[in-house]
């Protein structure tokens, strides 16, 4: 009805509005002055200290011309238009685009909008109170709602200026529009989720078209009127008889046709300035045609993993099949018309499903192609002594091979790298945990031109770490009738513990035990985690040092086989000790290292005489050595 959004194009400046729109003079150059207006699609080069710099209007386009008004000295009317041919209880909008120019001012825009009747009485008025200042320019729409009154068909829609002229009060419009204001429409697919669906033909007349409004409209008779356009919606044309909310197609011929409704109060739909219109909906009505797919192969005998090519030939396939190729009924292969599958097994039948994009034809099956499978190697099974060991533990794999042939290779991965063994079983002791042991079985037959491999795979192998066993301390030293406490650590918890030899400790299978051994003893200790990995310890000695007596201090080496020589007790438990005798001139007599053989009075073979003798005894575990006299009788 009313919709001036002044233009656009490469020239600043616009025409004019006709006589009688507005009360302002145009300035058809330079910067318009007080009382003055333009229209332009730039307005960047008057008052720059005060103005807004304008290179675009309010949708951002560069060349869209918007209206600039220096407002006069007095208040004005910068706009009015007469509308005819409105419609008694239908709600319309009056609105604008409103920019305040001035950047810093005490005098604001504030803009009225009115409705009157031809002679001038008002029917209703907005007033958007002062419109202040921004720091960049900011356009905002101020909308007006107003209903008719019955009996009243043409109004003046009037847009005035409060704010006297002179020092700011200046102002941008864009895009200034008077139009029914709704109801507003949804309209849809009973049943159907969308504003676009494709039907077969002839199931058109299951479509029903749906419109639901709100309560814009102020009336207790809103009417309907359901069109169609069978041309892109350049031409519109009503749909005899559907002027309800709802509408139900008849029967439709192939093709593409768009329905929208037409709303308006009091049976109103035909007159444009008292209806509005809905959004389109838009019918596919496609052929029922019978999609259909057949294949071929390259050949229907192949040798174990060699490939075999499969084909598919579409009927009526539409612009975008989907293939859903399957092997014995299990999908397989990728959206293609071609399907080479390197693993087929003897007897395996391979189909296709053709989805066309007629949605009108259901899903098609292809015939059915049974190939047949040269397979000198039936089975390959790799079984293994353990699932789960102890690092460094050794574990065997052996392959077990179902083949007709006897002319088979072996190959042993780790993780799939080779290792080099060649043999039908592996062993290793450096598996790593995780760790995946394969073997590829390959036969070589004349039927078949290339060598045919099959691998197989035992389960992922479970290593476990040993515990690693801490001795702060591997020596103790303790005098005869003490007792210590071992220290030790282990870092697994649960484990189980055993000290060897138990004699002397409290208990030996903790992991601290209380030593009290009667003479110097070594232990070891021996761990297993909860998996049942062990670990041996280092020795740890615990060193008794006995109360250490020199007796007797005489002896006889008469050879009467009685006291013939000088026995010191004890010696026999230090086989480190050194045993020094000298005479009374400071001679060494005697000297050795352990005493297994005691001193028998010789010196070089010769009876010493009798006298006595100083001796120093060094037990070589840190005490201090012994001394004094032996009597040589």
């Amino acid at each position: 009805m009313v919709d001036i959004t002044f233009g656009a194009g490469a020239a600043q400046i616009s025409d004019p509005f006709p006589p009688g729109i507005t009360t302002l003079n145009y300035a058809y150059e330079g910067c318009p002055n007080d009382g003055d207006y333009t229209i332009t699609n730039k307005m960047d080069f008057c008052y720059t200290n005060d103005w807004h710099k304008l290179v675009k209007d309010h949708t951002g386009d560069p060349g869209g011309r918007f209206m600039v008004i220096n407002a006069d000295y007095q208040p004005s009317t910068f706009f009015r238009q007469q509308i005819d041919g409105l419609c008694g209880g239908t709600t319309y909008e009056f609105a604008s685009w409103v920019m305040n120019l001035v950047t810093l001012t005490e005098r604001n825009p504030d803009i009225t909008f009115s409705l009157e009747k031809p002679d001038g009485t008002v029917l209703q008025s907005f007033n958007t109170g002062e419109i202040m200042p921004t720091a960049t320019p900011t356009w905002k729409q101020y909308p007006f709602y107003f209903t008719m009154p019955q009996g009243i068909t043409s109004v003046v829609i009037r847009m005035s200026n409060n704010g006297l002229g002179g020092q700011g009060n200046d102002l941008a419009l864009d895009d200034i529009t008077f139009r029914p204001a709704g109801p507003g429409i949804d309209v849809s697919f009973k049943d159907q989720p969308g504003k676009e669906i494709t039907v077969c033909q002839p199931a058109s007349d299951k479509v029903t078209l749906v419109a639901k409004t709100d309560n814009c409209i102020l009336t207790n008779n809103i009417s309907f009127q359901w069109q169609q356009s069978i041309d892109g919606g350049t031409t519109w044309v009503n749909v005899s008889g559907a002027t309800q909310s709802t509408r139900a197609l008849s029967l439709l011929g192939v093709g593409t046709y768009l329905y929208r409704t037409l709303v308006a109060g009091d049976n109103n739909t035909e007159i444009v300035s008292c209806r509005v219109i809905s959004d389109v909906l838009t019918v596919h009505v496609v052929p029922a045609t019978v999609s259909s797919v057949s294949i071929v192969s390259s050949t229907t005998t192949t040798c174990q993993n060699t490939p075999v090519t499969f084909t598919a030939t579409p009927v009526n396939p539409g612009p975008a099949p989907v293939y859903q190729w399957q092997i014995n009924g299990v999908n397989a292969g990728t959206n293609s018309a071609t399907f080479s599958p390197g693993n087929l097994a003897d007897n395996d039948k391979v189909t296709c499903i053709l989805t066309g994009e007629n949605t009108c034809s259901p899903p098609a099956t292809s015939n059915s192609i049974t190939i047949g499978v040269i397979s000198p190697i039936k089975k390959v099974t790799v079984s293994s002594t353990a699932n789960t060991i102890c690092k460094n533990e050794p574990v065997t794999y052996v392959a077990a091979v179902d083949a007709t042939t006897t002319n088979l290779t072996y190959s042993w991965q780790i993780n799939g790298v080779s290792t080099g063994n060649t043999t039908p079983t592996f062993t290793s002791t450096s598996l790593a945990n995780n760790n995946v042991v394969s073997c590829t079985v390959t036969a070589t037959i004349a039927a078949c031109s290339a060598p045919i491999g099959i691998t197989a795979t035992a389960p992922a192998i479970t290593v476990q770490d040993p515990a690693v066993i801490t001795l702060p301390v591997t020596t103790y030293t303790i005098d005869e009738g003490s007792s210590v406490k071992i220290d030790a650590a282990v870092n697994v918890p649960g484990a189980t513990y055993s000290w060897t030899p138990a004699t002397g400790l409290n208990r030996a299978e903790v992991l601290n035990p209380i030593a009290l051994p009667l003479k110097t003893t070594s232990y070891t200790l021996t761990v297993t985690t909860p998996g049942g990995c062990t670990t041996i310890s280092q020795p740890v000695t615990v060193q008794v040092i006995k109360n250490f007596i020199v007796s007797p201090n005489t002896f006889t080496p008469n050879a009467d086989g009685v006291n013939d020589t000088w026995n010191v007790a004890g010696l026999a438990d230090y086989p480190n000790c050194t045993v020094d005798i000298y005479g009374r001139n400071g001679r060494q007599v005697f000297h050795s290292i352990g005493y297994s053989k005691p001193w028998d009075g010789l010196a070089d073979g010769q009876l010493l005489p009798v006298g006595t003798y100083y001796y120093v005894i060094d037990l070589k575990n840190g005490v201090k050595p012994y001394a004094g006299y032996v009597s040589l009788l």
